[in-house]
């Protein structure tokens, strides 16, 4: 790769074809990762409209509605004015690269979020229902804007402002996931000197290498230090 260079209003750079394919395959991965969980894509647990329309009826005066203690539990008028769906929102992810990606928003001191700590589980899951969804879609777009701007068999490419801020968030992404799955400590590239580059260490250790470099280069572009 040509190292980033802003070149009037947009900023340029060069991949070769093994280099498109290598970002086109850790998109795809992390793009997959990022993806709604099947009790949470479109049509999961009811819509915004389904939710406003229920809030505004007179289910509270009818048998079997909210207001009959064997009822149905009332909606949240919140919920139907934001969309969200009904039911309980999602849970801190098990997977540790998607925990590092959808991080919660409140720690609760040991970073387990059993709420044994210092910090607050019950308004981390609540910020969390409230944007997780959301962050998931802005993620997997920057991520888009990545694969859609690298030339098929290599080559230059041109990246607007927007284009370039898509870039950096779905580089730091990429890199973020592969750092927790190689669990890299401060002074990785130690590490990466002592190991062959052609042990699956040593490679993944190098790809991590080479996405730094590249998040690096585009940063010195975009801030305008790489003159």
């Amino acid at each position: 790769m040509k190292p980033f260079r802003r070149k009037g209003a947009t900023i340029a750079a060069s991949f070769d074809v093994n280099e498109v394919m290598l970002l086109r395959s850790l998109a795809h991965d992390i793009d997959a990762m990022l993806a709604p969980p099947p009790d949470r894509r479109d049509g999961a647990g009811g819509t915004a409209g389904d939710a406003a329309g229920m809030a505004g009826s007179n289910e509270l005066d009818s048998p079997g509605g909210p207001g009959d203690p064997g009822g149905p539990p009332p909606i949240d008028p919140l919920h139907a004015i934001v969309g969200l769906p009904a039911g309980p929102g999602p849970e801190r992810p098990t997977d540790p690269v998607l925990a590092r990606l959808l991080p919660d928003a409140y720690g609760d001191g040991d970073g387990d979020g059993d709420g044994d700590g210092d910090g607050d589980d019950e308004a981390a899951s609540d910020f969390r229902r409230f944007t997780e969804a959301e962050l998931r879609e802005t993620k997997r777009e920057a991520l888009a804007i990545l694969v859609a701007s690298l030339p098929a068999g290599g080559g230059k490419i041109r990246l607007t402002e927007q284009q370039a801020e898509a870039w950096l968030a779905a580089l730091n992404d990429i890199r973020l996931a592969l750092g927790v799955q190689l669990d890299v400590a401060e002074q990785w590239y130690l590490e990466l000197g002592r190991l062959s580059p052609t042990s699956p260490r040593g490679r993944r250790l190098l790809i991590y290498d080479v996405l730094t470099h590249w998040q690096s280069s585009l940063l010195a572009a975009v801030t305008g230090y790489d003159d």
